[in-house]
């Protein structure tokens, strides 16, 4: 057959498409090590550089990392969630990235997650990030009077949708702390 086939299966599977089936148990366990190695890399970096601007970054993977665990990976939803309380845990070292973009992105995107989060601590630890990520946005040098509009948009947003959709799984906090 000649010219060019329309209608084809993909030959390959996308990376973000594999699915567990295809891991022996050897793979799994080598994937759970390296991810419980790199999370106590972080919690390295947490401990000894708390300050460190790249530190504005981590909260959403571990938050997904917690969020996603299957009951094989309990050891690496345990140290995630440890990490995570320990990163955003009431401090004075708060990171300052050089812009507060970052910050500002990581809130926008912890605040999407949020609307779909039914676990109560869960929900706490998502209220403790979010105040978090705002305290390094507004502890960025570059940060102005923009910063401020955009957070105060990101929580409005959230106070709306919580307000507008039954049944929401939005936890809100009247009083924001900062």
């Amino acid at each position: 057959v000649t010219g060019v086939q329309t209608c084809a299966l993909p030959i390959s599977t996308p990376i973000g498409f594999v699915t567990d089936s295809i891991f022996t148990t050897a793979e799994r366990m080598d994937d759970l090590h390296y991810r419980l190695r790199v999370v106590d890399l972080l919690e390295s970096l947490v401990k000894h550089h708390s300050t460190n601007p790249l530190l504005v970054l981590v909260p959403l993977p571990l938050f997904s990392i917690i969020r996603t665990a299957s009951s094989v990976d309990k050891e690496l939803q345990a140290k995630a969630i440890k990490l995570l309380r320990q990163l955003v845990a009431a401090r004075k070292d708060i990171p300052a990235p050089p812009t507060p973009q970052l910050a500002l992105d990581a809130l926008e995107e912890l605040h999407t997650i949020s609307h779909t989060v039914d676990v109560p601590e869960l929900a706490t630890l998502c209220s403790q990030t979010s105040i978090y990520l705002v305290k390094a946005a507004l502890n960025s040098p570059a940060a102005d009077a923009a910063t401020t509009a955009t957070i105060v948009d990101v929580f409005g947003d959230s106070f709306e949708h919580y307000l507008s959709t039954k049944n929401s799984k939005t936890r809100v906090q009247p009083f924001l702390t900062v």
